[in-house]
């Protein structure tokens, strides 16, 4: 069984890796596109302009979407608070003690994606597939 976890946790790292890897291209791609862009005698800096303006434009727009977007993947990145197979419990802001009720109501992690985080909840059987964003938010008992 934990043969099967640390796949699991391995196979998510790459996951994010991939991820990771083609933003950073895209960014490199577009440094490289300037540099080019100034090469060949054009100015850049019009261009460059005129899409700062429609990118803050969209920010101001999609901004608390992306906001939660960030938030979450900055928890399976960086915190990794949980892995597959962990037992958590969530809610609350952090202040009161886990009561022995309260540890009933655990879940089981059962998927890690860049996005969200499949859940199972144990007595039930119930799967609940909850954004790492909201999660981001919330207290979390590993």
């Amino acid at each position: 069984q934990t043969i099967t976890f640390f796949r699991a946790s391995v196979g998510n790292a790459s996951i994010l890796d991939s991820y990771l890897e083609g933003v950073i291209n895209c960014l490199y791609g577009i440094v490289v596109g300037i540099v080019v862009i100034s090469l060949l005698g054009f100015n850049p800096w019009p261009l460059l302009m005129s899409l700062s303006t429609i990118m803050v434009t969209t920010a101001f727009a999609v901004g608390p979407t992306v906001s939660k977007t960030i938030e979450g993947i900055m928890l399976i990145v960086v915190m990794r608070p949980y892995d597959i197979g962990d037992r958590i419990i969530l809610g609350g802001s952090g202040k009161e003690i886990v009561d022995p009720v309260e540890a009933s109501k655990s879940w089981f992690v059962e998927d890690i994606s860049l996005f969200t985080t499949t859940l199972r909840y144990a007595p039930t059987n119930e799967v609940a597939m909850v954004s790492n964003g909201s999660i981001c938010g919330s207290r979390i008992v590993n």
